[in-house]
């Protein structure tokens, strides 16, 4: 099975609740294909020659893919946005509002994911999946999560070693605070990855049958069993009981690590209260087309349709049809 084989095999729509009104923000819709959300935000800013911090959006989109999001330009006209010619980007000036797109204004994500290179397409209707973050959560390396766990663990010189941070006088703890943005990061993907774990053993407990794929960011385990349950990312304060209790412990203790490393004193910022993170998702609207694939001679290639909530990864939905 292939995936993003061109970019053009993965769109992406934003779900967006907005409201246009009168106001100092301008609205537009971000349609760009070869670059990912950050890096466009940067060169728009800098065409536009004004501050990052004025350009706001709900979601980050990957680089290999057509996707479109609602973007706001705060005391920016339209005629300027529309003005700007930038290779693989497009803009679509929706109106004005009173308050900048944030990340509470994102219900979800419309997806079209072309699978390629395929023997036997998989016609499974699908409705729910584990709710795993996927590949893009872990960085290009997909080594973010390495360097958290050096975090956790005190180690800051290695979290810089593996971040490739620049580093004056062996002050690793002031390079990772020059870098806030990275900081959090790569302290969230290690929280990720454990969440991984501890979802995918949540899974072999609760079903009879299950299949497992193999990544650098935990093995995945995929099953028809789906329930509400919600998981902590791992912090402090967790309280953790019944099975999630016993699974965190285990994974803690295969890690070398317990709930208190997740104090880091030199790094105050990185506090905060337990998130939570459904372990299962609904997949909205699904429907799947199958056809000849042009790209790769003699094989066949599946167009899948569907919704899926903010934070939910349309890549594990293909892991799940073909692990």
């Amino acid at each position: 099975m292939k995936i993003k084989q061109v970019p053009e095999d993965f769109v992406v729509k934003e779900i967006l609740d907005l409201k246009i009104d009168d106001g100092p923000y301008t609205y537009f819709i971000l349609r760009k294909k070869n670059w990912n959300t950050l890096d466009a935000i940067s060169e728009i800013a800098k065409r536009l020659n004004v501050s990052e911090k004025m350009i706001n959006f709900a979601g980050i989109k990957d680089k290999h893919a057509v996707t479109e999001q609602v973007v706001s330009a705060f005391r920016i006209g339209a005629d300027r946005l529309k003005s700007l010619q930038i290779k693989d980007i497009e803009i679509k000036i929706l109106g004005t509002g009173k308050e900048k797109v944030h990340t509470d204004m994102l219900a979800g994500n419309e997806f079209v994911v072309t699978l390629r290179d395929l023997d036997e397409p998989n016609e499974k209707k699908l409705r729910h999946i584990a709710n795993y973050f996927d590949e893009q959560r872990f960085g290009k390396g997909l080594d973010n999560h390495l360097a958290g766990k050096a975090m956790v663990m005190k180690d800051f010189k290695k979290a810089c070693e593996i971040m490739k941070v620049d580093v004056e006088g062996n002050d690793y703890v002031g390079a990772l605070r020059r870098n806030p943005r990275l900081l959090k990061l790569i302290f969230n993907s290690y929280q990720s990855y454990l969440f991984n774990l501890a979802l995918a053993e949540y899974v072999r407990m609760k079903s009879k049958k299950y299949s497992e794929v193999s990544s650098d960011f935990g093995t995945l385990a995929f099953s028809d069993y789906h329930d509400g349950t919600e998981l902590p990312l791992l912090q402090f304060d967790n309280e953790l009981d019944g099975d999630v209790k016993g699974i965190y412990e285990k994974i803690m203790k295969d890690e070398g690590i317990g709930m208190r490393d997740f104090i880091i004193r030199q790094l105050p910022d990185l506090l905060s209260s337990t998130l939570y993170r459904k372990a299962f998702v609904e997949v909205g609207d699904f429907s799947s087309q199958m056809s000849d694939d042009e790209l790769n001679p003699g094989k066949k290639k599946q167009t899948l349709d569907f919704r899926l909530p903010k934070g939910s990864y349309a890549t594990i939905v293909a892991k799940y049809l073909y692990p």
